[in-house]
C-alpha cells in the first residue's frame, strides 16, 4: 500500500534537513521552499501526491533554468595577445 501522508520528520529526512528548518519555513510562510502542510489533529502532514507533484514541478523548473553548456574559461592571467586584442577592441591604441 502506498503512503497517503508524509510527516515532518519524513520530509526532513527525505530532503536531508532538520525538522526545525522545516518548521522555520512554515512559520515564515516560505512556501517556495516547502509546500504548505495540512493539519492531522495536532500534527503537520503533507499528502503524498501533493508533495510528489510539488517536487516534480520544482525539479522541472530548476532543470529548465540551467544554462547551455559553455566552454570553461581558462584559469589564470590572459596572454599578452589576449590583452592587446582586448585593448584594441575597447578602442585604445597600441601605445596606450
Amino acid at each position: 500500500m502506498k503512503k497517503a501522508f508524509y510527516s515532518i520528520f519524513e520530509v526532513a529526512d527525505m530532503w536531508g534537513t532538520t525538522p526545525a528548518s522545516i518548521y522555520a519555513h512554515i512559520y515564515r510562510r516560505n512556501f517556495e521552499a516547502i509546500p504548505p502542510p495540512i493539519r492531522l489533529g495536532r500534527r503537520l502532514a503533507w499528502p503524498a501526491d501533493v508533495l510528489e507533484a510539488w517536487i516534480l514541478r520544482k525539479t522541472e523548473a530548476a532543470l529548465s533554468e540551467l544554462p547551455a553548456q559553455e566552454t570553461k574559461r581558462p584559469v589564470g592571467r590572459p596572454t599578452k595577445a589576449e590583452s592587446r586584442a582586448r585593448r584594441l577592441k575597447m578602442g585604445f591604441t597600441a601605445k596606450d
